[in-house]
Parts: structure tokens; sequence; C-alpha cells
């Protein structure tokens, strides 16, 4: 998943500085084949995390609407995580949970999934990120 972010001075804060960050579009492609499988839809979502004054850590709060290629619905993932930021890039892992109206995703809505990502210049105004969506299906 590739997703384009407008970033905003953060906002200096008690615990640390809030992050103001907008996505501006992207895709998802399926890694093994590169295909697209959904575009984010821009404007909506982004990411209101913080970078701890405590311990210096970056805790996320994303999130994002999905419209997905081949039945043109919709998906919301909401990602909650930690990671760092070094030299300006960030690296976190998240957890997320997704809601579709998609009839041939229901299995994702169920799943665990875990997002790692990568903004490589979260000090620019105009970035992008890489994600990689992970699935753990629930085998009760």
């Amino acid at each position: 998943m590739t997703i384009s972010v407008q970033n905003r001075p953060a906002i200096p804060g008690p615990f640390g500085g809030r992050i103001l960050q907008s996505f501006t579009g992207g895709n998802v492609t399926d890694a093994t084949t590169g295909e697209l499988v959904a575009t984010v839809i821009p404007s909506l979502g982004g990411d209101l995390g913080i970078v701890s004054n405590v311990n210096g850590k970056l805790y996320t709060d994303f999130s994002m609407i999905l419209q997905w290629a081949d039945d043109q619905t919709l998906a919301f993932l909401k990602l909650d995580g930690f990671g760092s930021v070094v030299n300006g890039a960030a690296v976190t892992t998240s957890f997320s949970r997704m809601e579709t109206n998609s009839t041939s995703r229901q299995n994702l809505a169920d799943d665990f999934l875990l997002i790692v990502n990568d903004i490589p210049n979260v000090l620019s105004p105009q970035s992008i990120g890489s994600f990689r969506l992970f699935a753990q299906t629930n085998n009760s």
C-alpha cells in the first residue's frame, strides 16, 4: 500500500507533539501480482498520533477509507500502534480492524490485521508512505 501524505506542523502539548497528517491518495496493490486492489480515498482520514516527550516513541492513531477496485465498495480501517521517528523517518507497527461492505472481503472484518508502515520523511510537507498489511485468520 502506498499513500500520499500531507504533513502539517505538530501541535505541542503536555504529552508531546501531536501529529497532523492527511492522506491525499494512494493505492493498495497485491504484493504477489502487483495488481491494483484498492485506492485510498483522498481527504478522508489521516493520522492524529503523538510523539511522546517522555520516551520519544511515536503513538499512531490512523484512520483511512479504501475503495476496492473490483466491486467499488468501501472499507474503513482504524489503526492504533507505536514506533519511532529517527532522522525524520517514521516506522510504526499498528493493529487494525476493518469494516467493509464488500461481500468478497467479509473475512477481513474478522481477521487480526497488522500493518507496518514506513514514512521516509515526516518533516516534508508532502511525503509518500509505504504500508504492508498482514492478516491472521480466525480459525476457531
